[in-house]
């Protein structure tokens, strides 16, 4: 994992992934006055259920909570402001447990901080109108 530094024009090396992860869905989060990094999925050698979370400034990653069905290609979107401890969204992606892209929408919703466990996800009550995955959601 590398920051980029706007303002020097460098890359930086940050702390590693626990897990290596190919196709994971990435994004960014504020919890309070803290930001965070979600890497959601992916493949490492076979798709995953598992997430995980590092702190902008942290030394190491943590464990998020697991998707309930391997995903790849997953598309992360955050949130501007915290909706009753909604901190990011989960759309579409690949559901290679059903082998088709999918149409799900998940919020991540956590109790307490981020670090300390308490995050789970939640299966919104709508769902795409297109199955989507390898796209962009941008909040306005």
């Amino acid at each position: 994992m590398w920051y980029f530094h706007v303002q020097d024009g460098k890359w930086i090396e940050g702390p590693t992934l626990r897990l290596a992860r190919r196709f994971a869905g990435c994004g960014t989060f504020k919890d309070g006055q803290d930001t965070y990094i979600l890497a959601v999925g992916g493949i490492a050698g076979k798709a995953m259920k598992s997430s995980e979370m590092l702190k902008i400034g942290g030394n190491s990653w943590f464990d998020g909570p697991n998707m309930s069905f391997r995903s790849e290609e997953t598309i992360v979107s955050s949130l501007a402001n915290s909706l009753e401890g909604e901190v990011a969204w989960v759309f579409g992606g690949t559901n290679t447990d059903a082998g088709a892209d999918s149409d799900f929408i998940f919020r991540l919703h956590c109790q307490g901080k981020p670090e300390d466990g308490q995050c789970q996800w939640i299966e919104h009550g709508m769902r795409l109108k297109i199955r989507r995955d390898w796209a962009t959601a941008i909040t306005f």
